[in-house]
């Protein structure tokens, strides 16, 4: 998808920071590529030999020259909260994990062609997906750019905790689309598609907002029948309303042993920590909302809510 202007503002200095720091591990494991390279945030639609990664393309090659994305899934936790996730055309992604583990590396990804000269290509010999190791190594680089990125991301986010992994296209639906993008002349042309959760897209915004109105504050004249911190809260709360949220029923918890787990299998019984009455805990991102009785509707669980979890802080 195509961001509004309004919307790249608001990414842009989030994405830029992930693109300084891919550019700066890039550049200490590739240094003839990409030592002191400049990479760049594109909010274009994807070229046409690149579009399977815009369309969630399957794990197989299905033409000689289409080109299958490995994905990066990542989750923020902290100050930001959200989903991302990063799409890796399959022979860039081989080519980075060579790299990163000192591997003699493929031929260099060439740059995309045009559609029309792609039509009439030689079909390219690639495998249709990362080996075990090379997937492995792929998601280690990724937690590193990670690693430099919360580091990164402090002094205007506060702490981020970002965790990596390897997966398949992600099911959530993306509310900005973006590609960090090389120089053109760079061998291999770089191409990572980077996808936001309407979640983490609304966090970005609403801390966008909020600092926009804390300068506000500050410059302007105090006007004692306006509150600014009311204003921004209102605006705030205008961004979050349409946002599509998660919420997890949780049934019970039960801590075991990695021996236990690892003798699970078929027909196997886990006790959880909650009795058959109790009530049960309904989650919205990793927290307590409120607690009721399961019900079943038309054929489906629900829940009768009982209790109101209380603010964190409020009084007991």
């Amino acid at each position: 998808m195509t961001e509004t202007g309004a919307d790249q503002l608001n990414l842009e200095p989030y994405l830029g920071i992930w693109a300084e720091t891919v550019a700066s591990v890039l550049g200490q494991i590739a240094a003839p590529q990409f030592c002191g390279q400049k990479l760049t945030v594109d909010w274009q639609e994807t070229p046409a030999t690149d579009a399977s990664v815009a369309a969630e393309a399957p794990a197989v090659l299905s033409t000689p020259n289409s080109t299958v994305s490995i994905f990066l899934n990542t989750t923020l936790a902290g100050t930001l909260r959200g989903e991302q996730a990063f799409g890796v055309p399959l022979p860039l992604a081989r080519w980075l994990a060579q790299t990163f583990v000192g591997e003699p590396t493929s031929e260099p990804v060439p740059a995309p062609e045009p559609a029309a000269e792609a039509a009439s290509a030689a079909p390219a010999e690639i495998p249709a997906e990362l080996s075990s190791d090379h997937r492995d190594a792929l998601e280690e680089l990724f937690r590193q750019i990670a690693g430099v990125t919360v580091s990164a991301l402090k002094p205007k986010w506060g702490e981020v905790q970002i965790h990596v992994q390897a997966g398949s296209v992600p099911a959530w639906p993306s509310a900005a689309t973006a590609w960090i993008r090389s120089a053109q002349g760079v061998q291999p042309a770089l191409a990572i598609e980077v996808r936001l959760s309407a979640a983490l897209a609304a966090a970005l915004r609403t801390a966008e907002a909020t600092a926009a109105a804390s300068v506000t504050q500050v410059s302007a004249p105090a006007v004692p029948s306006i509150s600014l911190q009311n204003v921004a809260r209102s605006v705030n709360l205008e961004l979050l309303k349409n946002v599509p949220l998660d919420l997890t029923l949780r049934f019970g918890q039960r801590r075991m042993l990695l021996r236990e787990i690892l003798e699970l299998g078929p027909g196997s019984v886990i006790e959880l920590d909650r009795r058959l009455k109790d009530p049960v805990d309904l989650l919205l991102d990793g927290r307590v909302l409120a607690r009721g009785e399961v019900v079943v509707i038309q054929g489906h669980y629900g829940l009768r809510v009982t209790e109101i979890a209380k603010a964190a802080g409020a009084e007991q």
